[in-house]
C-alpha cells in the first residue's frame, strides 16, 4: 500500500486535477472534498492488500465486541 500526497491544482468541468511529483492526473470531482490549492492524500493498494486490510478491520472489531469494549 502506498500513500500519495498531491495538491488539488484546479477543477476542469467534472474533474479535479491533482498535481503530484511533476505529474498531473484527474479524479472525478465528486470524489474530492477539498478546495483548490489544498492537499489530498490518496491511498493506492492492490486488490489483495485491500482485502487483507478489510479482513484485519473486521477481526479487530470482532475482538472488541467479544471483549465488551
Amino acid at each position: 500500500m502506498k500513500k500519495i500526497k498531491g495538491k488539488l491544482d484546479r477543477f476542469e468541468g467534472d474533474f479535479a486535477v491533482i498535481k503530484y511529483n511533476g505529474f498531473e492526473f484527474s479524479l472525478p470531482r465528486e470524489a474530492v472534498t477539498v478546495a483548490e490549492e489544498d492537499f489530498v492524500v490518496i491511498t493506492v493498494a492492490s486488490e489483495e492488500e485491500d482485502k487483507q486490510s478489510s479482513k484485519e478491520i473486521a477481526e479487530n472489531l470482532l475482538k472488541e465486541v467479544l471483549r465488551g469494549e
